[in-house]
């Protein structure tokens, strides 16, 4: 009974470290992967980058430094503010970086953030720029472990 529940045990661990695709560092407090192979973003010379908030301008910078290192070719920023009341309709061929204002903000913390991504865009939302910036550190080994060049 007790080699049965050990490999149950074993099996059970073997799961849920297999779950964990993306492998990052540092693991975050909660983290949902839900990819499709089929829904790939793919980052082009005529993606846009935009974001919200004069904090960010820094991190977009370095952001924009990566994807250059990464596939050769920069990224056009803007800054461009949002309305929070009305629904943003996202352009195609776009990153969008969110600042959320404290009253949207997520009560997960200062170094929360989300990123979602379609075939067509690419949106990530953080409480603060420490948010920002570690949505970036996964981004970077995203960028480190795609085969295709520019493909998310």
């Amino acid at each position: 009974m007790k080699k049965i529940l050990s490999i149950a045990l074993l099996l059970n661990c073997l799961i849920v470290v297999g779950q964990n695709e993306l492998n990052l560092v540092p693991i975050p407090a909660e983290s949902s992967v839900q990819l499709n192979v089929k829904t790939k973003f793919i980052i082009t010379k005529s993606t846009l980058l935009s974001y919200n908030s004069e904090l960010l301008k820094k991190d977009v910078d370095f952001l924009i430094s990566q994807i250059k290192f990464y596939y050769g070719f920069s990224v056009v920023s803007k800054l461009e503010p949002v309305n929070f009341k009305k629904k943003q309709k996202i352009k195609s061929n776009s990153i969008v970086i969110t600042l959320l204002p404290e009253e949207y903000a997520n009560t997960k913390g200062e170094e929360y953030y989300d990123i979602f991504g379609t075939t067509s865009n690419m949106q990530i939302m953080v409480n603060h720029s420490k948010g920002f910036f570690y949505s970036i550190q996964t981004l970077l080994q995203i960028f480190s472990k795609t085969s295709i060049k520019g493909q998310i």
